[in-house]
């Protein structure tokens, strides 16, 4: 179980990919070095079967029983972002995905892993009940599973840094929406998206991220202060109704 920390403190069931055998809501994520040979182990510690896809089922452990471990050898991957989900949705639904990042090694780097979800299915789905996967109406929106204010704690997601720094920001959709983030104070140039190749170059305040997708933008800030960064459809900066919440982020820039 998880407690989202929102205005409406909702608590519901909640999957997640950890590094160790002690649970955390919180997904695990990873930067990889360019030119590395990867191998990822993925141990089963549910009480239910699973079977993990990597970038968008290029990669698979097949069926995992609990206790089960799977080892995939990727070899030498090209720069990118590789989404990690179970094929089942209804664990991502849970809250089952993460990503990992092939990218060379920066000083300033930041991780936006989105999803979202609809609470009463998450207890549905933790209790057996058939749900009906065409009616979607998510209620809460998060970033590295947290919700605004408690993301403002994440150093991982609130950006930080100096007017003229080359900040690096990654981003993965993990959810079945799309989100469009929106930058307040600057533009970031788009470097990868393996949603829309027609967006890589583009500068721009607004950039839409289709579900299973992921994107990284370059952002050299020219002037200091604290701005937001948001989704802007704007639903997704509530949480059960409340706002703000959701996906919102702030970032600091200084002299």
């Amino acid at each position: 179980m998880i407690a989202l920390d929102t205005m409406g403190q909702a608590v519901f069931p909640y999957l997640a990919f950890n590094a160790t055998a002690q649970f955390d809501q919180h997904n695990y994520f990873s930067r990889v070095e360019p030119g590395t040979s990867l191998q990822l182990t993925i141990m089963n510690l549910d009480s239910i079967a699973h079977n993990i896809l990597i970038d968008e089922g290029m990669f698979s452990t097949g069926v995992l029983l609990p206790g089960q471990t799977s080892t995939i050898d990727f070899g030498v991957l090209p720069n990118g972002i590789y989404g990690v989900r179970d094929s089942l949705e209804l664990n991502r639904f849970l809250g089952l995905s993460t990503f990992f990042v092939v990218w060379p090694e920066s000083k300033e780097c930041f991780y936006w892993h989105l999803n979202e979800h609809q609470s009463d299915w998450n207890a549905d789905i933790r209790n057996g009940v058939t749900i009906d996967t065409e009616e979607y109406t998510p209620d809460y929106f998060s970033i590295n599973d947290r919700v605004h204010p408690q993301i403002m704690s994440d150093t991982l997601a609130s950006v930080t840094g100096k007017v003229n720094d080359s900040i690096l920001i990654f981003v993965q959709n993990s959810g079945r929406m799309a989100h469009s983030i929106h930058f307040h104070g600057y533009h970031v140039e788009v470097l990868y998206s393996n949603g829309n190749a027609l967006d890589i170059g583009r500068e721009k305040d607004t950039i839409p991220v289709k579900p299973g997708k992921g994107q990284v933008y370059l952002l050299v800030p020219f002037q200091p202060g604290i701005f937001p960064v948001h989704d802007h459809n704007l639903i997704s900066t509530t949480g059960g109704g409340n706002f703000p919440s959701g996906m919102m982020v702030m970032m600091n820039i200084g002299l």
